[in-house]
């Protein structure tokens, strides 16, 4: 089942968050590239948190919603036919 949706839920991350292997990867270069330190700072800063959270969250249940209409749609087992 197709949404018009689906292009734009399939551009939300998926998988656990970065921030810790961010932090694993800050920690073990001992901060010397600027950049992987920005990222990590933007990664562990909780507005971010949440709103990475909330898309995630988001995407799921979207994933959910389409799975049990198509399962709806779908012929189910007849009772009684073995």
């Amino acid at each position: 089942m197709t949404s018009p949706k689906e292009p734009w839920i399939a551009k939300l991350d998926a998988g656990p968050p970065m921030h810790e292997p961010l932090a694993r990867l800050v920690e073990e270069d001992g901060a010397a590239d600027e950049a992987e330190v920005s990222y990590y700072e933007s990664a562990t800063d909780p507005q971010f948190l949440e709103v990475e959270t909330a898309r995630r969250r988001l995407r799921a249940q979207w994933r959910r919603r389409v799975r049990h209409r198509a399962a709806k749609q779908s012929p189910g087992p007849i009772h009684g036919d073995f």
